[in-house]
């Protein structure tokens, strides 16, 4: 609907419209519900002007007189199905799913086998600050982890702070994780795992091969 407006919008006015790049990476620093859109509260507002508007005049409390009285009804029907997905709309942008990202790095949908306090997990997202991990059902999770994570045949293992736990209709547990800082080793493991490279970490190659050199 906004960008149908917005171009709209062109055929009144000589002004350019601005181009706005989707953020990426981390949008807010809390875990909170989006603010619905003034544009879509501005329309569910002048619907439900209307709809009240409709009533008082067949009570005959306005000016207005409907000379074609199904016409109106007809109207009148469709503004409450248009009612109805506005709010459907605005029910979905507030839900947590899309709450602000908290993660500061790119996200990469992940299918790898892994592991929460040494019990087995499915990796479902991974980045370099966090991952969103599954398990199996039970009464919950620590607020502190040690996460494990099966990526290019090595299993990396990481601190974590849980930061949600959601439980899905099967009884399994949907955990998000924010790796804990002074992981760094880690977190570079993980980066060239991620990006499918064998190179080894600064200070570890060295090591290797001065290892290779003593044999």
């Amino acid at each position: 609907m906004t960008p149908n407006l917005r171009s709209t919008l062109t055929l009144l006015t000589r002004r350019r419209p601005g181009f706005v790049v989707t953020p990426k990476g981390r949008t807010g620093d809390g875990r909170h519900r989006a603010r619905a859109p003034r544009l879509l509260v501005g329309v569910l507002g002048l619907n439900l002007v209307a709809a009240l508007w409709y009533v008082a005049t067949l009570l005959g409390r306005t000016p207005t007189a409907y000379p074609v009285p199904w016409a109106v009804h007809m109207s009148f029907a469709w503004l409450i199905v248009n009612v109805g997905f506005l709010c459907i709309a605005l029910a979905r942008i507030r839900t947590m799913r899309f709450a602000p990202e908290r993660r500061s790095s790119v996200r990469f949908e992940a299918a790898y086998a892994g592991s929460i306090d040494e019990q087995p997990a499915e990796v479902r997202d991974l980045s370099l600050t966090g991952a969103r991990l599954l398990v199996a059902a039970g009464p919950g999770v620590p607020a502190e982890v040690a996460v494990g994570i099966e990526v290019a045949d090595q299993v990396l293992t990481l601190r974590a702070l849980v930061r949600s736990v959601r439980r899905r209709p099967d009884g399994r547990l949907d955990v998000g994780l924010e790796f804990a800082d002074g992981q760094d080793r880690e977190r570079a493991r993980l980066a060239l795992a991620l990006f499918r490279t064998h190179v080894l970490p600064a200070g570890e190659e060295d090591t290797d091969t001065t290892a290779r050199v003593a044999a």
